[in-house]
């Protein structure tokens, strides 16, 4: 498996993997295997065509993975550029009509769910993500609500689950690196202990 033929290995396996005479536990395997490849050398996947060939379920369970190892801004950029490809959109939002935007929102609905809005720079997010359009205005609320508040503040949805200001880590820093790999998954749990802790605190 290469950068180059990852994504399109991803999309066949996804694929090929839904039949219901599949055993679920090797299918899982199989595709936690190549999205954690993907993911690891996020990087390099979303520059090549192949990104841009991959199915609307697919990307989905890329973006929704923890190791998908890019900043959040560079998450929102690849989807958004895969958006557009598959639309037939200019990446130019300005030029967009009504039913191109609609299309891309559409499209995009799924793997927008999985982006971590909250940890987006201000910035960025007021001049490359707000302007387009494709956002649900909640969305926006809540990043000005966030940025408004402590820094430590959490924002949580009416279940008091919220893990959009979660960080992304690399499954492996390391090939084979069982020691790394343990350490990452502690962290992780202790993260979320935390998270749990400061709900319940009401802070």
């Amino acid at each position: 498996m290469t950068t180059q033929n990852a994504c399109h290995l991803l999309t066949a396996i996804a694929e090929l993997l839904s039949g219901p005479l599949v055993d679920d536990e090797w299918r899982s395997r199989t595709l936690d295997k190549i999205i954690c490849y993907i993911g690891e050398n996020a990087a390099e996947c979303v520059a090549t065509d192949s990104w841009l060939q991959l199915s609307r379920k697919a990307i989905s369970l890329i973006i929704e993975h923890d190791s998908f190892v890019l900043e959040e801004k560079d998450v929102w950029r690849a989807v958004f550029r895969w958006g557009c490809y598959n639309c037939k959109a200019s990446i130019d939002f300005r030029q967009w009509t009504d039913d191109q935007r609609q299309s891309i929102r559409q499209l995009c609905k799924p793997s927008f769910k999985s982006i971590r809005f909250m940890v987006i720079d201000g910035n960025f997010f007021a001049t490359e993500i707000e302007p387009t359009g494709l956002v649900k205005k909640h969305i926006s609320l809540n990043r000005y609500r966030l940025a408004a508040l402590s820094a430590n503040t959490v924002i949580t949805d009416k279940m008091g689950r919220e893990l959009s200001q979660k960080p992304r880590v690399a499954y492996r820093l390391f090939i084979d690196s069982e020691i790394l790999t343990g350490v990452i998954d502690r962290c992780n749990a202790i993260w979320q202990c935390g998270l749990v802790i400061f709900i319940r605190n009401g802070n």
